[in-house]
């Protein structure tokens, strides 16, 4: 009973060690932590750690990573003292944490004494910087180049190292600092593109240039390639073909290239087609992609004097084997056309997939067509709708074109005339020919927008002013209804003329009406030249014998503006060379400058003319004399637009 009475007191006496002076323990600590209190288990492992306890020392160190994960000087310090009693764990920590501060030999040192102790993270640690330390350690006493490398290994994540841009800026900045050219160049890219770094033309024009100034053919590249596009800079071809030529001849494919353009285009540099292709080709024969594409583009439209589509090809195929999309795309459309290759529409397909693959938008509507005339694949108006819609969304006119036909004719695409005319509207918007007159028809006919006579008239204004027949025509008729536009049976017959001269046997019969309501003249003198122009010097249209009736357009003191109908001639007679033929109809506004416009002539008297309204084909037409007629048009190919058009007949 005596023993156990013993016992129990000292275990009461060490239960209050906190009050009487009883020693703590490691243990302690860890039980306080468990417990929820922290700031006790520091206070314990605090005391240990003056007394030269290890276990406390990166305790202390432990506890402030990883619970507050907050460490200080002291903190470190700690750590330190217990590495150095030969803890392997704290060894590791204290050698990482000096390694990252850019101790690279002391770091080292401290984790090969945790690797040598079986220390497991610390083996890892040495095995993978293997390949890299010695560059660590000439870094470390600034050694410019180990500085430059350790950037490149950062940058790629090579060598062990992960990928880092901001250390990658770091180490080249030290290196560029010391004057390394291709650290300088590197820097300067960085910046450039904001990678690493705040983006910065500026700070890269500057760092490009101190590589340039050292004869770095990639600091001149670069630096030329700012002032060609004015970035960081104010834009002067002249020095960037300086700086182009120093780097083309130091060998760099690049600066080949882009000198190469120069030439060719005529910037800094008087334009050389010839010299052109040499640079293009000398960076071709370095397997340069886009220098092998741009011999294509040479030799396929003969800038240098020769075109040879077999070259091109050849050309072409060796960048597109690279993956080059530009090159891909051509070498699919040599292959449907055959051009420079056999026609091949398979290996068409091959290519154009690669390239409209890879977003060129050239492609993708190349294999649009493929696939809606089911050539080298099977027909399939959806799949053609789909990489015409691809290309026309980045903006491409005639892949616009095609969709809004899609849409509007209900092949590839369910029928939607709204969504017609948007894609119309687009490619119109770009100067498409056929699309301005779609958008015209869609205004005039009210199809997939509100009817408009005036846009109608403006679109098919736009589109008549490029040739285009139908749409002439159609102007013609808005001009002789006086529908979006002031009657004017003169300009009526000029556009039906210039429609009918192209073949359109509408515009042949609506002319007939127009023409009753102007002016017949005949020629007075033996030989008579319909000329272009309000000018004797011009060039001669159609000559006349006296005699030949023609038509008055609108005329002043001097110039009658004339249409032949036997040819459809228009174009300019002197006004001294004709006599009215028929009596004197009311003066007409005469045609002044290069461009008249023509006269408005009064309506014939007795003379019945007709309104049609046709909606699918649906029509109604009202006759000035109070005729009303309901008819069915007929729906008719138009080889003109390449697509069918309603046929609702003249009055």
């Amino acid at each position: 009973m005596e023993i156990i009475s013993k016992r129990l007191l000292l275990a009461t006496l060490c239960s209050l060690s906190l009050l009487t002076g009883c020693a703590s323990t490691y243990e302690d600590g860890l039980s306080a932590l468990q417990e929820g209190e922290p700031a006790k288990a520091q206070e314990i492992w605090l005391a240990l750690a003056e007394e030269g306890n290890v276990d406390a020392m990166y305790g202390i160190y432990d506890l402030a990573s990883s619970r507050y994960n907050r460490v200080s000087e002291s903190d470190i310090e700690w750590l330190k003292k217990a590495a150095d009693a030969g803890m392997a764990k704290a060894q590791y920590q204290y050698g990482l944490i000096t390694f990252n501060d850019q101790h690279f030999a002391k770091g080292h040192q401290y984790i090969k004494q945790a690797a040598a102790q079986g220390q497991p993270e610390a083996a890892k640690f040495i095995e993978r910087y293997k390949p890299t330390i010695k560059t660590f350690l000439l870094a470390e006493k600034g050694n410019r180049i180990a500085e430059y490398n350790l950037g490149v290994y950062y940058d790629n994540g090579i060598e062990g190292l992960d990928k880092d841009n901001k250390e990658a800026a770091s180490w080249y900045l030290k290196a560029a600092n010391q004057n390394h050219p291709s650290a300088q160049n590197n820097l300067g890219i960085m910046y450039e593109n904001g990678i690493g770094v705040k983006q910065s033309n500026s700070e890269a024009f500057k760092w490009y240039q101190k590589a340039a100034k050292q004869g770095a053919a990639s600091g001149q590249f670069n630096l030329a390639d700012m002032y060609e596009s004015g970035r960081g800079v104010k834009r002067d071809y002249v020095q960037a073909k300086s700086l182009y030529e120093q780097a083309a001849v130091q060998g760099l494919a690049g600066a080949q290239n882009q000198l190469g353009n120069l030439y060719r285009d005529g910037k800094g540099v008087k334009k050389d087609a010839k010299k052109a292709l040499e640079w293009h080709i000398k960076a071709a024969n370095q397997n340069l992609a886009v220098g092998q594409y741009n011999v294509g583009l040479s030799y396929y439209f003969g800038y240098a004097g020769t075109v040879d589509k077999k070259a091109a090809a050849h050309w072409f195929k060796q960048a597109a084997l690279q993956g080059y999309a530009s090159a891909q795309g051509n070498l699919g459309i040599l292959y449907s056309n055959g051009e420079g290759v056999e026609l091949n529409y398979q290996q068409a397909v091959k290519w154009l997939t690669k390239a409209a693959d890879q977003g060129n938008r050239n492609a993708q509507y190349a294999l649009g067509n493929r696939y809606y005339n089911g050539e080298g694949v099977d027909k399939s108006f959806s799949t053609a709708a789909k990489w015409y819609g691809k290309a026309a969304k980045q903006g491409d006119a005639d892949a616009q074109f095609k969709y809004a036909n899609s849409y509007a004719f209900g092949k590839g695409n369910n029928k939607n005339n709204r969504t017609a005319f948007t894609w119309y509207k687009k490619a119109a918007e770009q100067g498409h020919t056929t699309s301005q007159y779609n958008l015209g028809v869609m205004y005039d006919n009210g199809e997939g927008t509100a009817k408009d006579n005036e846009a109608a008239f403006n679109w098919y204004s736009k589109a008549a002013k490029s040739d285009h027949a139908s749409a002439q025509n159609n102007l013609g008729l808005l001009y002789k209804k006086g529908q979006g536009v002031k009657k004017n049976y003169a300009w009526a017959a000029y556009w039906f003329a210039k429609s009918a001269k192209q073949g359109n046997k509408l515009a042949k019969n609506n002319i007939q009406d127009a023409l009753a309501k102007l002016n017949k003249l005949k020629t007075n003198a033996p030989t008579v030249n319909i000329l272009s122009a309000t000018n004797a010097s011009s060039d001669v249209v159609k000559k006349l014998s006296k005699g030949t009736y023609v038509y008055s357009l609108g005329s002043n003191d001097a110039w009658t503006e004339v249409l032949d109908i036997n040819n459809y001639a228009l174009g300019y007679i002197k006004s001294d060379q004709l006599v009215k033929n028929v009596p004197v109809k009311p003066k007409k506004t005469a045609r002044v400058s290069n461009d008249p416009y023509p006269a408005k002539p009064r309506a014939k008297s007795g003379f019945v003319t007709c309104n049609t309204k046709c909606t699918n084909g649906n029509c109604y037409r009202t006759y000035s004399d109070g005729r009303k007629v309901h008819f069915q048009a007929q729906q008719k190919w138009n080889a003109f637009t390449s697509q069918f058009e309603w046929d609702s007949g003249g009055c």
